[in-house]
C-alpha cells in the first residue's frame, strides 16, 4: 500500500527543485505532498502551517545558512523535529558534519544524488526519527512508572517489604518501617537473618515458620496472612498483621522471595480483648429481658446483639453479621431514609431516641419494631455508641394501618399524579383536582381555588352533545366508557384526552364522580407522525420506482449509443470488404468509420470516469497550469467542429493571467466537453463566446453561445449524472459529461455554474478557480 508522506524543499534553485520533485514523484512505495521554498524564512512560515514529515535543506539560503535554519525549527516544533536532510555542494562534507552534530539526520551531495539515493535517504532519515521519538517516550513511560511505583511504596499506610526466603533477609522495606516499628530502613538490613531472631515474639517465630511453609503451596497471586507481635525499638510489643505473596520463584517453582505488607494491630488487639470482658457481662443482663438488646460501637461500626434477635426476626446471633449494616439491609427501603434522617438528628442535638420502622423477618415478612436508645458521646460530642432496645410492635401497627388502608388507597391514586385526577358533578362543577390535572391544562393551585374552575365550560361547544351522553350513561350504569374530547387549556389552546368517569354514591351532591384524565396529545402526534411517514414512505417508494426506470433507461441509452457507432463501423468495413469505390467513397466511409469510433471512444471515457469518481479513485496530477494556454488549447481543438456548422467561435483572454496549481489535462477535458456541448446545441451560423477573467481571489472562465438553450425546469439537474432534457432531439451522449466536469472542478477547489434565460436563449456556463 501507497503510503503518504510530506516534503518540504529548501533550495533557491528552481532548477534543483524540480529534479528533486521528479525523483520524489518516481518513488514506488510513498506518495508524496510536495512543499517547497526559495528561502528560509518561508520555510518556517510553511512549517507552521503544515505537518513535515521530512524537510530537504539546502545548507545556503539568501537569508540564512542552515544551521540558522535548524536553530529556529525547535521554536515552532510542537513535539518532535522532522527528519532534515542536508543539500550540500560538492566538497563541502565537513558542513554537512557539522549540521549532523547540529540535528541533521544525514545529507546529500549536489550533482551526486540519484533518485533512488534520495528515496533511501529520506526513508531512512524517516526511520532515524520514528526510532528517537518511540525510545524519548518509552524512556519517558519508564521513568514516570519508577516514579509511580516509589510513590505508591511511600505512601502504603503499612511496611512494605520484600524478604528472600533463601537468604532469610529483608531486600526492600520502605520508610513506613520507622514509624510503626522505629529503626530505619538500613538497621533492619544490616540485622540480616537476626532481624526475626531478634524483633519477633519468642511464641509467634514457630507460627511465622509454618506461615512460610503456608506460602510454599499458594498458587501466584494468592494472598496468605498472618498476625504476629514485634519488639519496637522502645521496648514495647506491637501486634502487627501481614499480607503476603510469592514475589519471585526458584526455577523448580518453589517461593525465592516474598513481597508483603504489615499494619499495626495493637489497639484492636486491646479493643478485642476489653470488648470481650463487656460481652460476657452484657449478655448476663441480657438474657432476662424480652426484646433484643443491642450495643453499636459506632466508629468501628461492630454490633453486639442478645437472644432477642431470634424472638424478633428469627435469626440466631450466629447467623447475622456483627455491623449496622445488616440490620440496615433488613430495613424495608421505604424506612431507611427516615431511619437515616433520625440519626443524623440524633447525633447532633439528642442523646435518646425513638423510631418506629419496619425490618425483614427470616421469613421474608416485614415486622413492625420500635427502636430506643441512648448515644453516649466523646468529650468533642462525637457518637461513640448507641445502646438500646428493639421492641417488635407490629399487631398494633397492623391495626392502625387497617383503618386507614381504603382512604390511603385512593388517596395514593390521586396524589400520584400518574393521570390527571379531579372530582365533579353532572351540573358542571369541579370540587378538587390533582397536580397532574392542572397542570396538564395551565394552571397553579392558586388559579383553580380562586377562578372556580368548571368542566362544562372547559369542554369545546363540539363536545357537549357527547357529555350529555356519558352524563345519561353516567346515570344508568354508574360508569361510562373512556371517551375521547378536548379541554380548553388556560392559554386557549386545546389538549386533547381521554376521559373515564365512575360515579361515587353517599354523598349529598347528585352526580358526584371521578374523573381520570389522560392527555393523549402524543398519542395523537404519533399518529400524525404515521401519516407522514406513511406519505414519505410512499413517496420514497415512488422515487425508487423512478430510479429503477431511468436505471432500465440508462441501460438502454448506453446500449443504443454504444450499438449505434458499432453498427456503422461494421457496417462500412463490411462494404469496403466485399465491394470497389471510388477514392471518393472510400475516403468517406473511413471518415465515417472514424467519426463512429472517436464517439464509441467519448463514451466508453465517459463511463470509466464516472466509475472512477463513483469509487473514489479519479485523482488529479497536481502542477502549475497556465489557463491562458488551456483556453487557448481547447479552441483550437473545437475549431474544426464549429467550422463545419459555420459557428463563430471567439475569445477573449485577460493578461497576465497567473499560472494556477491544477490538473491541466483534466482541466482541457471540462474545457473541451463544455465546448462540444455549446457546438452541439448551437444551430449552423451562431456564436460561442469563450471568456478568461482575472479576479482578485480567483479566475474566471465562461463559455456562451447562441443555442437552444436550457428549460428553467431541467436547469436545476443540468449537472447531474445520466440526466438528459428529453424535450429537445437526442444529440447523443450519455449526460456524462457535464456531471464529470462538475467533479473534476470541484476537485481543484473551484465551483461550475449553468445560466440560461429558457429555451433557444443560448447558456453560459461559468467557471471559477482560486489562485492557490
Amino acid at each position: 500500500m501507497v503510503q503518504p508522506l510530506t516534503v518540504l524543499i529548501i533550495d533557491d534553485s528552481p532548477e534543483d527543485r524540480e529534479v528533486y520533485r521528479r525523483y520524489l514523484l518516481q518513488d514506488q512505495e510513498y506518495s508524496y505532498t510536495i512543499l517547497e521554498s526559495e528561502s528560509g524564512e518561508e520555510a518556517l512560515e510553511l512549517y507552521r502551517q503544515f505537518q513535515t514529515d521530512c524537510i530537504l535543506l539546502d545548507f545556503l539560503l539568501p537569508d540564512m545558512d542552515g544551521l540558522e535554519f535548524l536553530a529556529e525549527l525547535p521554536k515552532l516544533a510542537k513535539k518532535f523535529i522532522p527528519a532534515v536532510v542536508m543539500l550540500t555542494g560538492y566538497g563541502n562534507e565537513a558542513i554537512a558534519v557539522q549540521a549532523m552534530k547540529s540535528g541533521v539526520h544525514d545529507y546529500l551531495v549536489k550533482g551526486q544524488t540519484t533518485a533512488g539515493r534520495l528515496h533511501s535517504t529520506i526513508h531512512s532519515a524517516i526511520v532515524q526519527v520514528k526510532l528517537r521519538q518511540e525510545l524519548q517516550q518509552s524512556e519517558a513511560r519508564l521513568r514516570e512508572s519508577q516514579q509511580f511505583i516509589e510513590r505508591i511504596a511511600e505512601t502504603t499506610p503499612g511496611i512494605l517489604y520484600v524478604y528472600d526466603l533463601l537468604e532469610r533477609r529483608n531486600l526492600y522495606l520502605n520508610s513506613q518501617v520507622n514509624k510503626l516499628l522505629g529503626y530505619s530502613p538500613q538497621q533492619i538490613q544490616d540485622l540480616g537473618q537476626e532481624f526475626l531472631l531478634r524483633l519477633m515474639y519468642p511464641e509467634d517465630l514457630p507460627l511465622f515458620f509454618l506461615h512460610l511453609q503456608k506460602i510454599a503451596t499458594v498458587k501466584d497471586n494468592e494472598i496468605v496472612e498472618f498476625e504476629y507481635r514485634m519488639r519496637h525499638a522502645d521496648g514495647q510489643w506491637h501486634w502487627f498483621y501481614s499480607r503476603d505473596t510469592v514475589f519471585i520463584r526458584n526455577d523448580d517453582g518453589s517461593p525465592r522471595q516474598i513481597v508483603g505488607t504489615a499494619y499495626d494491630i495493637t489497639n484492636r488487639k486491646q479493643t478485642e480483648a476489653q470488648l470481650s470482658l463487656s460481652n460476657e457481662r452484657f449478655q448476663l443482663a441480657a438474657a432476662a429481658v424480652n426484646c433484643l438488646i443491642y450495643d453499636w460501637n459506632i466508629p468501628e461500626n461492630t454490633v453486639e446483639r442478645t437472644e432477642g434477635l431470634t424472638r424478633i426476626l428469627g435469626y440466631s446471633p450466629q447467623e447475622a453479621e456483627p455491623t449496622q449494616e445488616w440490620w440496615m439491609e433488613k430495613i424495608h427501603p421505604e424506612d431507611r431514609k427516615l431511619l437515616q434522617s433520625s440519626f443524623e438528628k440524633m447525633s447532633v442535638d439528642n442523646d435518646y431516641y425513638a423510631v418506629e420502622y419496619r425490618v425483614r423477618h427470616k421469613n421474608n415478612q416485614y415486622r413492625y419494631v420500635l427502636d430506643q436508645g441512648v448515644i453516649t458521646r466523646d468529650q468533642n460530642g462525637q457518637p461513640l455508641r448507641a445502646v438500646g432496645s428493639t421492641t417488635d410492635i407490629s399487631d398494633r401497627k397492623y391495626q392502625e394501618a387497617a383503618l386507614r388502608e381504603s382512604e390511603a388507597k385512593f388517596r395514593r391514586i390521586v396524589e400520584s399524579n400518574i393521570v390527571g385526577i379531579y372530582f365533579g358533578d353532572f351540573s358542571g362543577q369541579i370540587y378538587e383536582a390533582n397536580d397532574a390535572f392542572l397542570e396538564m391544562l395551565g394552571y397553579t393551585r392558586a388559579e383553580f381555588t380562586a377562578e372556580n374552575l368548571r368542566w362544562d365550560t372547559l369542554t369545546p361547544a363540539e363536545y357537549q352533545s357527547l357529555d350529555q351522553q356519558k352524563v345519561q350513561e353516567l346515570q344508568t350504569s354508574g360508569v361510562c366508557t373512556p371517551f375521547e374530547k378536548e379541554y380548553f387549556r388556560k392559554d386557549g389552546s386545546c389538549v386533547p384526552i381521554l376521559l373515564g368517569i365512575a360515579r361515587i354514591d353517599g354523598t349529598d351532591k347528585p352526580g358526584y364522580s371521578v374523573c381520570f384524565v389522560l392527555d393523549i396529545t402524543q398519542r395523537k402526534l404519533v399518529e400524525i407522525q404515521r401519516q407522514q411517514l406513511l406519505q414519505l414512505e410512499q413517496t420514497a417508494r415512488a422515487e425508487a420506482e423512478a430510479a429503477n426506470r431511468a436505471k432500465d433507461e440508462f441501460v438502454a441509452m448506453v446500449s443504443h449509443d454504444l450499438r449505434s457507432p458499432l453498427n456503422a463501423i461494421l457496417g462500412w468495413a463490411q462494404l469496403l470488404r466485399t465491394k470497389e469505390f471510388d477514392k471518393e467513397r472510400v475516403n468517406r466511409a473511413l471518415e465515417t468509420i472514424e467519426r463512429n469510433a472517436l464517439s464509441q471512444a467519448k463514451l466508453l471515457e465517459d463511463l470509466l470516469n464516472m466509475s472512477q469518481i463513483l469509487r473514489g479513485k479519479l485523482h488529479l496530477e497536481l502542477k502549475p497550469v497556465d489557463l491562458g494556454a488551456i483556453v487557448r488549447e481547447a479552441i483550437q481543438t473545437a475549431y474544426p467542429t464549429a467550422n463545419t456548422k459555420n459557428i463563430h467561435l471567439d475569445s477573449v483572454i485577460d493578461q497576465p493571467i497567473p499560472a494556477i496549481t491544477g490538473d491541466g489535462d483534466r482541466l482541457l477535458q471540462v474545457l473541451g466537453n463544455l465546448l462540444s456541448n455549446a457546438i452541439k446545441f448551437t444551430p449552423d451560423n451562431g456564436r460561442i463566446d469563450v471568456k478568461l477573467f482575472r479576479h482578485e481571489y480567483h479566475a474566471e472562465i465562461t463559455v456562451t453561445d447562441t443555442g437552444i438553450g436550457i428549460s428553467p425546469e431541467f436547469l436545476p439537474f443540468v449537472f447531474e449524472r445520466y440526466r438528459q432534457d428529453y424535450r429537445i432531439p437526442k444529440q447523443g451522449g450519455l449526460g456524462l459529461g457535464l456531471a464529470i466536469a462538475h467533479y473534476l472542478i470541484e476537485l481543484h477547489g473551484g465551483t461550475i455554474q449553468a445560466l440560461s434565460l429558457g429555451e433557444g436563449q443560448g447558456s453560459t456556463f461559468s467557471i471559477k478557480l482560486p489562485w492557490q
